[in-house]
């Protein structure tokens, strides 16, 4: 291997690894921090594991996932390797630095008064029973009940179009509106630990989706450490964290094995998932190599899944010639097959999009509005406000926000209620002033 590449990556493993230990602590440590904290630790998951296992296991080489061959090139293209490198490391001592600073402005107390539970939607006892219990209504009136009978994904189950679509919705908005229930409480006694373990229980079952397991255990984690904990739980819950991740991993292989196994049930093609699955860096390298080197455009123009991303509530039927999502443009390239042929999609990645929407420029537009986004969202009022820019947040980083379009249409419907609520109120203020 390259010594210039071994260098470059051996900066970012033991910066980033730096970098999360403080992030770590910050979180389990500290009240009311940025949610960039959050976000780096989901970077370094994501980005920055994948070089170290690098190092500790091997390269991947998609033996029997081969539609991924197109990865091999780029991840060893040296060039390439020490662009990913620089990128990721700026992009996470940006992050880090703004922690830092969000830190020194809002020291321990000073932040928990702006932060507010409830808020418009989330204070009405009525609107949460109705959300929470909705997924599981819709699946006994679906007619195809029995399908769920069996753990697995859509797909496994016979399940398919619009009836996914709706359910994977219905069960985001149902544990943003049971979090911010639950995790409100004065007091939680073991009734409520039991109604937790059984709800998260029923909601990992109708989904089938790995996912699901991981956005559960961040929004617990983020509504919890809320709540204030003690210090003496903050040092059981620090013990606990790192466990509850291996365990997720344990999970994910088992999953490939049992739940969707693969025509290779053997380690190596075990890892090469779960390279795909959690790794990002495979998909920025592809794109870096054909973007920026062989000049091979994976978009038709410049911010058009841009476009499709921030404006995905937009209906197509309004918007007829709205750009399709990032991740079918990204497929439809590693594949080399047209969109409307795609027999699966291919995670996208935050940085990769950037790349692919504005070149050589995307790379600072990656670093800039990332801080910008944290920045916004930490300066959401209600807790259950930054919850779902949080979840946003994790989104743009590791998947496609497609199957999110429910929480952007909640958010945007907060923040307009939110206004107006706010705009009454003042109206009423000056009148009571002038009487």
């Amino acid at each position: 291997m390259d010594v210039a590449v071994v260098f470059f990556d051996w900066v970012l493993i033991l910066t980033s690894t730096y970098c999360l230990f403080r992030t770590y602590h910050r979180i389990v440590h500290l009240d009311h921090v940025s949610l960039g904290n959050y976000v780096l630790m989901v970077i370094w998951v994501f980005c920055c594991l994948p070089i170290l296992l690098n190092y500790v296991i091997g390269m991947p080489t998609y033996d029997v996932v081969y539609w991924y061959k197109p990865f091999i090139v780029p991840m060893q293209d040296p060039t390439v390797c020490i662009i990913y490198d620089v990128m990721i490391l700026v992009a996470v001592w940006s992050a880090y630095f703004y922690c830092n600073s969000f830190q020194k402005r809002n020291g321990r107390g000073k932040a928990e008064e702006s932060a507010r539970w409830g808020g418009t939607f989330f204070e009405s006892p009525y609107a949460t029973l109705v959300f929470v219990l909705l997924p599981y209504v819709y699946v006994l009136a679906s007619g195809q009940a029995s399908s769920f009978l069996t753990y697995g994904s859509f797909n496994t189950r016979g399940l398919q179009g619009d009836l996914s679509t709706v359910l994977t919705g219905l069960l985001l908005l149902s544990l943003i509106f049971f979090c911010n229930w639950f995790f409100r409480r004065e007091r939680l006694s073991g009734w409520h630990a039991l109604l937790l373990v059984l709800y998260t229980f029923t909601i990992v079952w109708l989904s089938g989706k790995r996912y699901i397991i991981a956005l559960c255990g961040i929004l617990y984690l983020y509504y919890f450490m809320e709540r204030n904990p003690s210090e003496r739980v903050r040092r059981r819950l620090g013990r606990v964290l790192p466990i509850a991740l291996v365990a997720l991993l344990g999970f994910s292989a088992y999953y490939l094995v049992a739940v969707r196994p693969l025509a290779d049930t053997s380690s190596s093609s075990i890892y090469d998932m779960l390279r795909v699955d959690y790794g990002r860096d495979d998909v920025t390298k592809y794109v870096i190599y054909h973007e920026l080197f062989l000049h091979d455009h994976i978009l038709d123009y410049p911010g058009e899944t841009f476009l499709s991303t921030f404006l995905i509530w937009v209906p197509r039927a309004i918007w007829p010639e709205k750009p399709f999502q990032h991740f079918q443009y990204l497929t439809s390239s590693i594949l080399g097959l047209p969109i409307d042929r795609l027999p699966a999609g291919t995670t996208p990645c935050w940085y990769e999009m950037c790349i692919a929407n504005f070149s050589w420029l995307g790379i600072l537009v990656a670093w800039v509005l990332l801080v910008l986004f944290i920045r916004w969202s930490d300066r959401a009022g209600f807790v259950s406000t930054r919850a779902i820019l949080l979840v946003l947040l994790i989104v743009l980083l590791t998947q496609s926000i497609d199957a999110y379009t429910a929480f952007v249409l909640l958010f945007l419907a907060q923040y307009v209620v939110a206004k107006l609520m706010d705009s009454t109120k003042s109206a009423q203020t000056v009148r009571r002033r002038r009487a």
